[in-house]
């Protein structure tokens, strides 16, 4: 707070020779203000605490929506970019060692070089944009995995959405077939006009067996690159909750800047004293109506009050509270003294409407005093501002 202290200062908030914030002259209005204000800071203050921990949990389970999207693209252990043996991919140096039974499944990555490269030639079974290698030997994962993501011509989607991922993962598992080989399922996608893949032309698929129950075919294990995605789906909807949670906090600190803006305003023009004494004086009861039977009705001595009044010894417990027609009588109010109250009361209500006019001009200004931007995931520069203002009113009012 020093630095929005300084500020203050060095641009006389409060001072008297900048119209936009002159000083509060009146004694009543800077303690109705101060106490205002107080209040107003510690309910703000609770409310940047809250959106700070917001903020928090959104770097966090932004950084966890990246591993999970990063490892389910390249496996654990990636690096540079690249999958990396054995957790991302289980070896380079044939399509044999790297895609044959039980082996795919690690990454997006290794799954797309089996099923775009083959072990006996090299014609180009994804895209026409993508040379494939005869696996054979060694692949170069620095040349072959960049050209074969970029063969992907398709624009992509603006954003990555929990639906998206959802809607891939179904087309996925609609894309398995289950082959039976003596009472065993396998579970295989791409070719294969039995359940093998060797990887040769005609037997180009990957078995993902490993991962179902060789009886029913039903999932047994999680696909690791598949529950990864499932995790990212998870955090995408979890990151758009805490998202709007920020957004309905940042808006609730904004509201407070023009709220305070509002009771400096009117603390300066002399009316914030009068705007809640009339706003409390409409809120008392009126005593003059009191019945015996009202009185009767309060049960206790603390919330029996003039004009009726607590008998103890009274033996009817529902007559304990009585009306004192004296008390009654004197809070009855001259006829003359009750013509002057309307006639200020009318005052009071012809002002009132031309402080909200005031009020409604003053707002319209404010707004464009509000220093808060709000972003996906969120982001809120909160640059002392609202501290500065708050502080810069209880420098004049002390």
């Amino acid at each position: 707070l020093w630095a929005a202290g300084r500020r203050c200062v060095t641009e006389k908030i409060g001072q008297g020779d900048k119209p936009a914030n002159p000083p509060i002259n009146k004694p009543a209005q800077k303690k109705q203000a101060n106490r205002e204000l107080r209040k107003l800071i510690d309910a703000t203050r609770q409310l940047v605490t809250q959106y700070q921990t917001v903020k928090t949990d959104l770097k966090t389970k932004k950084a966890q929506l990246d591993s999970y999207l990063t490892e389910a693209l390249l496996g654990e252990g990636n690096t540079d970019g690249l999958p990396t043996t054995p957790k991302g991919i289980a070896a380079v140096t044939s399509w044999a060692n790297a895609c044959g039974a039980n082996f795919p499944g690690k990454s997006i990555a290794a799954d797309f070089l089996c099923a775009c490269n083959n072990n006996a030639d090299t014609d180009k079974q994804c895209s026409p944009n993508y040379d494939p290698q005869q696996w054979n030997s060694n692949i170069d994962l620095n040349t072959k995995w960049p050209l074969l993501k970029s063969s992907r011509k398709e624009p992509l989607p603006a954003a990555l959405t929990a639906a998206a991922i959802h809607q891939a993962l179904a087309t996925f598992d609609a894309q398995l077939q289950h082959k039976n080989n003596a009472g065993t399922k396998h579970t295989i996608l791409g070719l294969s006009d039995d359940h093998q893949c060797t990887g040769a032309a005609a037997k180009l698929c990957e078995d993902y067996t490993a991962y179902f129950d060789k009886t029913t075919g039903h999932t047994a294990t999680k696909i690791p690159w598949k529950e990864k995605l499932e995790k990212a789906a998870a955090t995408i909807t979890e990151l758009e909750a805490k998202a709007l949670e920020g957004k309905n906090l940042a808006r609730q600190i904004q509201a407070n800047f023009h709220i305070c803006q509002g009771i400096y305003a009117a603390a300066v023009q002399g009316t914030l004293v009068d705007d809640v004494i009339t706003a409390i004086s409409t809120l008392k009861p009126s005593t003059t109506d009191i019945s015996e039977a009202t009185c009767n009705n309060l049960t206790t001595n603390t919330t029996c009050t003039p004009p009726c009044t607590w008998h103890d010894k009274e033996s009817d417990p529902n007559k304990k509270c009585k009306l004192d027609p004296k008390k009654q009588q004197n809070n009855k109010q001259p006829k003359q003294e009750k013509m002057d109250i309307k006639k200020q009361q009318k005052r009071n209500a012809q002002e009132k409407r031309k402080q909200t006019a005031r009020k409604l001009v003053i707002a319209n200004g404010s707004i464009m005093l509000a220093r808060i931007s709000v972003f996906f995931p969120i982001k809120i520069y909160f640059d002392g501002f609202c501290f500065c203002l708050f502080s810069s009113v209880l420098i004049i009012l002390s």
